[in-house]
């Protein structure tokens, strides 16, 4: 089953972001939405007799901006938010990396079962101490408690910090070895919150320059 490129994100009135999209059988297009329960967001595009049809790939995701030195604030966040700014309840666990840019990336999941990136870049990787320290928190206990019940180790995605994020969904695209274009989706993060140790809410990052 593959996908089209058609409503694979829309925003509704109340600001939450939903994950849509149509399913194609063979060359006919079912007009009707598409379960991504269990599967990464991500997509390839196939040229078919049907036209430009979308499938699932595992390559890795693909960004292209400038150096932070060489920006504003307004001119980098008009290049990481390019779609409506929602909000979006969000799982988070302990897999994180950083790319080139130091953008700090981390693996979630959005309505409990699709797995995505989630990406605090540019200026807003200042704020994510205490989100990694936290998430490193979480995955050091599990680990302790598994090895003092002499269990095997933690599944990494059942360890999950709840995080509400405001921000924008995004599409990134590139060109494999074979020629087929691939690419993703994720979310880029423009303000956070989260529980402290205290049980208090904290807030980091900043709205995005108009």
């Amino acid at each position: 089953m593959r996908l089209s490129l058609a409503d694979a994100i829309t925003a509704r009135n109340s600001g939450i972001c939903r994950l849509r999209a149509r399913a194609v059988i063979g060359n006919n297009i079912a007009p009707r939405n598409h379960s991504l329960t269990g599967r990464r967001l991500q997509f390839r595009v196939v040229q078919s007799q049907a036209g430009n049809m979308l499938s699932y790939s595992k390559n890795e995701m693909y960004q292209s901006r400038r150096n932070t030195s060489e920006v504003t604030p307004a001119f980098e966040d008009a290049g990481l938010f390019k779609t409506a700014i929602c909000q979006q309840m969000l799982e988070l666990i302990p897999l994180m990396r950083r790319n080139s840019r130091d953008d700090l990336i981390v693996r979630g999941f959005v309505d409990r079962k699709i797995e995505i990136d989630i990406f605090f870049a540019g200026r807003r990787t200042a704020e994510v101490g205490p989100l990694e320290a936290q998430l490193k928190a979480l995955m050091s206990i599990a680990r302790k408690k598994a090895a003092a019940a002499g269990a095997r180790p933690p599944d990494v995605e059942k360890i999950r910090l709840p995080v509400r994020v405001e921000g924008a969904w995004r599409r990134s695209r590139q060109i494999d070895d074979s020629g087929w274009e691939t690419g993703s989706y994720h979310f880029v993060v423009a303000r956070w919150s989260l529980l402290d140790k205290d049980g208090s809410t904290v807030s980091f990052g900043e709205p995005p320059v108009a």
